[in-house]
């Protein structure tokens, strides 16, 4: 838990930077994006672990609706790999994402692919 609370605030802190300071992304098609490395994924057992070396993406738009969407992807490299692909939300585990939203769905596969969104309403 205390990971997802980690990424959580890691992705609050660049969504502030964003809004605090637009210049400091990448703008393309009314979009600040913010880049990094570092996520958060279930494993097989549903615990939390961070994969390092995972990338991040944080998109914020500027079409006056003022929504986030961040994506996670990576080849996971920790935690226990599940025989089959295992399904994540936020309904169903109880986690949030950036803002307290439960919008948010991760997969991850046997081959160790693992994928996360959050979108995150104004």
């Amino acid at each position: 838990m205390k990971f997802l609370k980690f990424f959580a605030v890691l992705l609050a802190a660049a969504a502030l930077i964003l809004t605090v300071t637009p210049g400091t992304g990448v703008v393309r098609a009314s979009a600040d994006i913010v880049r990094g490395t570092g996520c958060v994924f279930f494993d097989a057992n549903g615990t939390p672990f961070v994969d390092p070396a995972a990338t991040f993406q944080i998109v914020a738009t500027n079409n006056g609706n003022g929504t986030v969407n961040a994506r996670c992807q990576g080849t996971l490299t920790g935690g226990v790999l599940p025989s089959k692909a295992m399904h994540f939300d936020g309904p169903s585990t109880g986690f949030t994402c950036l803002g307290g939203v439960d919008e948010w769905k991760m997969t991850v596969t046997p081959s160790g692919n693992g994928s996360f969104t959050c979108h995150i309403p104004e």
